[in-house]
């Protein structure tokens, strides 16, 4: 299977994840683990584990979305959509702290770009 043909299987997946998380969380989880196979950017990969650890803390897994959670949340990432995913998977697991800190951090990004753009 060509690389090419891998990321886009890998998008789809994360696409159908979006779709299926209105409360199939199976589903969600299923996905994701289909996902893991393929290669995938940084952010995809950000996106797929934040649903995933909803998906895992609905399913009252809470152990296993803290495993995934803790992959995700030592990298740097360059935008602010990708803060405001860790935010939200930080408010599951009920860590305050870290999802004030990645709202801080997607309110600086968001600013960052908007000077940029005003400027450019």
């Amino acid at each position: 299977m060509s690389k090419q043909l891998q990321k886009e299987m890998a998008a789809k997946a994360v696409a159908d994840m979006r779709a299926a998380q209105s409360g199939d969380w199976v589903a969600v989880l299923s996905l994701y683990d289909q996902f893991l196979e393929f290669p995938a950017s940084k952010g995809l990969r950000l996106e797929a584990g934040c649903m995933a650890v909803r998906a895992l803390v609905a399913s009252g897994r809470r152990r296993e979305a803290r495993e995934v959670m803790r992959a995700l949340g030592d990298n740097e990432y360059a935008r602010a959509v990708h803060y405001e995913f860790l935010a939200r998977a930080f408010l599951e697991l009920k860590k305050y702290s870290d999802a004030a800190q990645a709202c801080e951090r997607a309110e600086t990004l968001r600013f960052e770009e908007q000077q940029a753009r005003s400027e450019g």
